[in-house]
């Protein structure tokens, strides 16, 4: 999984930024609130009757509304995605009263149960934005901090229990540029250590660059290594000549590590000479076990990642 901050609006993505599944939080009544907010951004972006849909939704519940932290499927409307998710994270709202914003666990709680919807139906593409707004809401780089942990939480449980992700893109859109540049970091310092999740940054508005995309993957300081195994410090940053990427082994290699290869889980013991077969990264093989539990693997993309063992 890639988590992805992205500098722009979730209802308004580009083309290129289609995803499966749009998540939206709100009452657990179905009704949007009335007031200025994302209930009222959705609405204007959805391009039908909001209020009828989520009335016609509301009908198929069993006693009128969802459980807190359920998500129930909508339809996308003009909204660029094959579904809406709706998350229940509040109660329901009446007159002008907002009901409280979730605390952060009930968000966390609501989105690894749309994270679970979207992937047991296949789908690997995800966006939302800063779920949780109302009163007394905590700080949305909080917010949005707290949404990429669960999300990274998620991924790593499917990886414990040797079961891929599904979901191969989280995609955080945050419309502020400062905020995102906020959020980027402050995510880029808290996957770099992951084995299982990665990390991206979108910094760029539809029509306006506001900075290169730069990518960390999880669990490693990316090493592009040459063939033979030793670091490659040119200008090419890993490519060859050519400028395609070279490939860590040759094909007898790669050969005899699909006949012997391990699945990787985080308890079982590597040695150095192992062959690994990750879910995210494919195929690799232990170059170094170090202390406190950690290996050094170079995986078929050239690339060196250090991930988590049973060194014990």
């Amino acid at each position: 999984m890639d988590i992805e901050v992205f500098c722009g609006d979730v209802f308004d993505l580009p083309s290129t930024h289609r995803v499966n599944a749009i998540l939206h939080d709100g009452a657990r009544d179905l009704r949007a609130w009335s007031g200025p907010g994302c209930d009222k951004r959705l609405a204007r972006q959805h391009g039908r009757d909001l209020d009828a849909l989520l009335d016609s939704e509301r009908k198929t519940l069993e006693a009128g509304h969802l459980a807190l932290g359920g998500v129930h499927r909508l339809h996308p409307g003009k909204l660029r995605c094959d579904y809406l998710l709706w998350l229940a994270t509040r109660e329901p709202e009446r007159g002008v009263a907002r009901a409280p914003a979730p605390d952060l666990s009930t968000l966390a709680v609501a989105l690894t149960h749309a994270l679970e919807y979207v992937a047991t139906r296949g789908g690997q593409r995800v966006a939302f934005a800063e779920l949780g707004e109302g009163p007394d809401a905590p700080k949305s780089e909080v917010r949005l901090e707290a949404l990429a942990r669960a999300s990274a939480a998620f991924a790593e449980r499917r990886a414990s229990a040797g079961q891929p992700a599904v979901v191969e893109t989280v995609l955080l859109c945050v419309a502020a540029r400062p905020l995102a540049l906020t959020v980027a970091s402050r995510l880029r310092a808290m996957l770099r250590d992951s084995p299982v999740v990665g990390f991206r940054s979108g910094l760029a508005l539809p029509g306006s660059a506001l900075g290169a995309e730069s990518r960390e993957k999880s669990g490693v300081r990316a090493s592009k290594l040459s063939a033979s195994g030793r670091r490659n410090t040119s200008a090419s940053g890993g490519k060859s000549a050519s400028g395609r990427r070279g490939i860590a082994f040759d094909d007898d290699d790669l050969a005899r590590g699909r006949a012997s290869a391990v699945g990787y889980q985080r308890d079982h013991r590597f040695s150095v000479g192992d062959w690994v077969a990750h879910p995210k990264f494919g195929l690799g093989r232990v170059q170094q076990v170090e202390p406190e539990g950690r290996m050094r693997v170079l995986f078929e993309d050239k690339e060196e990642r250090r991930l988590l063992h049973n060194g014990a």
